[in-house]
């Protein structure tokens, strides 16, 4: 891990030095953090960043950059973090919200002071390479549920604002000896705690930040050597930071030139010599049998997996009209269509991504995804030659989620990426993302329906029947349509081990259910476990998602070429 690290670069020339912005409340350990990444990197005792650790007001009182140096006088590493002041719960202290939401945009310069009263006032247009690339929120992990509403809220309205911005977001959850006598006595055993676990779900369901972007870490703080185990867990973080950085950079660059033109575990020693999993198990489930034979085959194997990987790397499209095929994700609100694409890209990359912005926050009554988006794959420098479409969810009543006649405009191709949706009116021909003659490579080349499989039968007859009307105009289209049917862990016990999936009769009765509520059949439902907690790859998880992958990109692309000879 720290042989890449040294060896990265930023994936554009247009950003030499990817920003990452650290909030948090009082006390969080933002600052120790910083040192600590600089401790690791240099492989001795740092102290860039001055630390506070007396109880009290913020010990950050100014906007700072801090660079990491790097193999000799004047040579940095490609990233710098970026300290603020921090959190309070009272309005007359502590950083001002605006300010941190004006510094993600770009706004604010280095050294600038923090008053708590007054926000600072716009400055001129900054470029990308002015903005934040990554927020990391640092939370203490022994006092979660100490951290008062009103910090809770200003974390949330700037993660409002990430989440228009398309920046990824990650919390480092500080403290854990502290929440955990286990893990003080041996930080090893951090992935068999129950107590870290619990701590890691409070921050998920208070920020909405999705499991595997949360990394529990020990700060050096009474240390004056490096620590193995302590080295590992914060290099694991942020090696995830940083790919999640460079990727939105990468993104973000490319945009610009379009428009212009089961188991609890985690890897300890990720990407290091270590190959042993940790597993806790959930004990909340009582065994289920299973059937004495899998009613579909699949070989669990490292070869298949990487004979798919293949296929998909390999694949063109079989028309020329046609240079990415088009996927539109849609169901209703929670059901994991934006976890899917990570999930997706995960595979495909090879390492834990959050490019499409997921929301597990506890209770969700409304969409996180507001806009019309388009998520590209990377491969080796360009892209995969399929795009995902990501929209808002489906919700009952007619003044919320997305309209019905929204998404039948997408599948004909009028709506373009960026498109703000109105739950109250669909888009009108006059509005300025609205296209009026599409073609064949503008319009959606597969509809996947999203279904959270341990939710089918709680999900409102009105939504299925928004989800059916719009199956019904893509089969007037001709337009394949499939299902990913998801949280298969939460359906089945027997599917905590993945490789039994096919051999439990609670999955197929729940397919079943997704073939009988939307007319789709059994053949087009895929039943998937989307990487939530995981930060490294997993073989079962990865052939469930490459299997309705290649599927999905057959059915997308057998549609284009019959279109083209049908023209």
């Amino acid at each position: 891990m720290l042989r890449k690290l040294k060896g990265f670069q930023p994936g554009t020339t247009e950003v030499h030095e990817l920003k990452i912005l650290l909030h948090g409340p009082v006390g969080a350990g933002k600052s120790s953090f910083i040192n600590s990444v600089n401790t690791v990197l240099q492989g001795h005792n740092t102290s860039t960043a001055l630390a506070n650790s007396a109880a009290g007001k913020s010990f950050t009182k100014e906007f700072n950059y801090h660079r990491l140096k790097k193999d000799g006088p004047g040579s940095f590493y490609p990233f710098v973090f970026i300290d603020i002041m921090g959190l309070e719960a009272e309005a007359s202290s502590g950083v001002h919200s605006d300010d941190i939401i004006k510094i993600l945009q770009g706004h604010v310069k280095g050294g600038y002071s923090f008053n708590p009263f007054k926000p600072i006032a716009n400055p001129s247009n900054p470029s990308l390479k002015d903005k934040v690339h990554c927020l990391v929120s640092v939370l203490p992990g022994d006092k979660i549920s100490l951290i008062t509403d009103e910090v809770i809220q200003k974390m949330k309205a700037v993660r409002e604002q990430v989440r228009e911005l398309g920046i990824p977001q990650v919390i480092i959850m500080s403290h854990v000896d502290r929440a955990c006598l286990l893990v003080k006595e041996n930080l090893r055993k951090i992935y068999t705690s129950r107590k870290i676990k619990e701590k890691m779900e409070e921050c998920s369901h208070k920020l909405g930040v999705p499991m595997n972007c949360i990394f529990p870490v020990l700060n050096y703080h009474e240390q004056i050597t490096n620590d193995l185990n302590m080295d590992l867990l914060i290099l694991m973080a942020i090696t995830d930071i940083i790919q999640f950085t460079n990727e939105y950079v990468e993104d973000q660059v490319y945009n610009t030139n379009q428009y212009a033109e089961g188991q609890w575990y985690r890897w300890i020693g990720l990407r290091s010599n270590s190959q042993c999993p940790i597993p806790i198990e959930n004990l909340t489930l009582s065994p289920e049998p299973e059937l004495d034979n899998p009613w579909r085959p699949v070989t669990w194997s490292e070869d298949n997996k990487s004979n798919m990987l293949r296929k998909l790397h390999e694949f063109k499209p079989g028309s020329a009209e046609v240079s990415k095929l088009n996927i539109l994700l849609h169901g209703p609100i929670g059901a994991g269509k934006s976890s899917f694409i990570n999930s997706v890209k995960t595979v495909l990359q090879g390492h834990n991504t959050t490019s499409a912005l997921a929301d597990s926050a506890a209770g969700k009554s409304h969409s996180f995804t507001l806009k019309l988006k388009i998520h590209r794959v990377n491969k080796d420098g360009t892209f995969y030659p399929f795009i995902f479409t990501d929209m808002m969810g489906l919700e009952s009543g007619e003044s919320s989620g997305v309209q019905t006649e929204d998404i039948i405009k997408i599948l004909l191709g009028h709506i373009k990426d960026g498109y703000t949706f109105n739950p109250v009116r669909s888009i009108t021909e006059d509005d300025p993302k609205y296209l009026s003659n599409p073609s064949l490579k503008e319009k959606v080349h597969c509809l996947v329906s999203v279904l959270p499989g341990d939710k089918l039968s709680l999900i409102p007859d009105e939504v299925i029947q928004r989800m059916r009307d719009v199956r019904k105009k893509a089969c007037q289209l001709e337009i394949p349509q499939v299902v990913i049917m998801t949280m298969v862990d939460k359906v089945c016990p027997l599917v905590k081990n993945l490789s039994k999936i096919y051999k439990s009769k609670k999955i197929k009765e729940k397919m079943e259910e997704c073939s009988h509520r939307l007319g789709v059949p059994m053949n087009c439902i895929f039943p998937v476990q989307n990487y939530h907690e995981q930060i490294t790859n997993d073989l079962n998880m990865d052939l469930l998602i490459l299997m309705a992958m290649t599927n999905i990109i057959q059915f997308a692309n057998n549609y284009v070429e019959e279109q083209v000879y049908t023209e």
